[in-house]
């Protein structure tokens, strides 16, 4: 059950890393077909996401104990699907922008939630050494990971209100 769970955030880490790339070229001036290329990916490695959590899902109605990795594996697919989501909005950013500051401060989040979904992962990694018997070193990884995943989490919160202030000064056609 973990390995589907290690499977879905590297899912994870494709859709961020796509976002970011994207915005970035957008940030760039690039011309949108990356993105639009970039969304169709990200589509897919979704629909490959939701099926390792039916997989989860039908295991944990058999194993009680499998009830843990149903909960975290919905958890973290409502990230995904909001970073696929944010994939798609990405395509609908007019080729010319009239800030590349915005685009930039987007792409920082998208950042922020690659780095997020990177600790994440690790995170999980660090938990299957975790029980009796483990050792300091053991213990401070995955505790470092789920630190840094709080940390980013807030940083990320921050990035959005600048963002969110940003659009409303920048935007003089609403």
């Amino acid at each position: 059950l973990m390995d589907i769970c290690e499977e879905h955030a590297t899912l994870t880490i494709d859709v961020a890393t796509a976002l970011r790339d994207s915005l970035l070229a957008l940030e760039r001036g690039g011309d949108g077909d990356y993105c639009t290329r970039n969304a169709t990916r990200a589509k897919g490695w979704e629909s490959e996401a939701d099926e390792l959590v039916i997989k989860v899902r039908r295991l944990s109605r058999r194993i009680e104990a499998a009830r843990f990795y149903a909960d975290l594996i919905n958890a973290a697919d409502d990230t995904l699907d909001s970073l696929e989501e944010a994939q798609f909005l990405a395509t609908l950013i007019p080729k010319v922008t009239s800030s590349r500051k915005l685009t930039g401060e987007v792409a920082g989040i998208a950042e922020i939630a690659v780095k997020s979904s990177q600790e994440f992962l690790k995170a999980l990694i660090a938990s299957q050494y975790i029980h009796r018997g483990h050792t300091r070193d053991e213990m401070q990884d995955f505790l470092q990971a789920v630190d840094r995943v709080i940390g980013f989490e807030r940083e990320c919160d921050d990035a959005l209100r600048r963002s969110e202030k940003s659009i409303l000064t920048e935007s003089t056609d609403y």
